[in-house]
């Protein structure tokens, strides 16, 4: 499980997870740091994540909410803006 975390966390499901071996937490701030093609990889590695896991589960929401702010980044990312 890959989870996105940090005090401006912009979706309310992407709190803090207790990590495992499997996972990493990025916060916004990181995130911030990222290129562009890192996140690219980011979101691919969601991706997996998400299909992986067991339909409408907890570790599905937190995946997908996790995705949608990366893919919030790539947004702002491409079109020169700074995520919101």
């Amino acid at each position: 499980m890959i989870c996105v975390w940090g005090s401006k966390a912009p979706i309310g499901g992407a709190a803090k997870r207790k990590e495992n071996a499997m996972s990493r937490t990025y916060t916004i701030q990181e995130l911030q740091t990222r290129t562009l093609s890192e996140l690219h990889v980011l979101r691919g590695a969601l991706q997996r994540e998400l299909a992986m896991a067991a339909p409408y589960s907890a570790e599905a929401r937190q995946t997908l909410a996790s995705l949608e702010i990366v893919n919030r980044f790539i947004r702002h990312r491409t079109h020169g803006l700074r995520p919101g």
